[in-house]
């Protein structure tokens, strides 16, 4: 059996950065900063994408330049 390799941060853990930085954005903002920094993996399947992960460095860089 091959090894599961992590290779993105869990969403909660991203969530929790994100207030850490900016503990005034709403729950609507953070889930746009999530969606906003997926990113595909692989082929597209149909009408369905094989995974997508979360890029934590742009997801942070998003909430740092999110305006007020």
């Amino acid at each position: 059996m091959e090894s599961f390799t992590l290779k993105s941060p869990s969403v909660g853990a991203v969530v929790k950065k994100i207030m850490a930085i900016r503990p005034d954005l709403t729950a609507n903002a953070m889930i746009e900063i999530i969606r906003e920094s997926l990113e595909a993996q692989g082929a597209l399947a149909g009408d369905f994408a094989t995974s997508e992960l979360v890029n934590e460095a742009k997801a942070l860089e998003l909430a740092r330049n999110r305006p007020h």
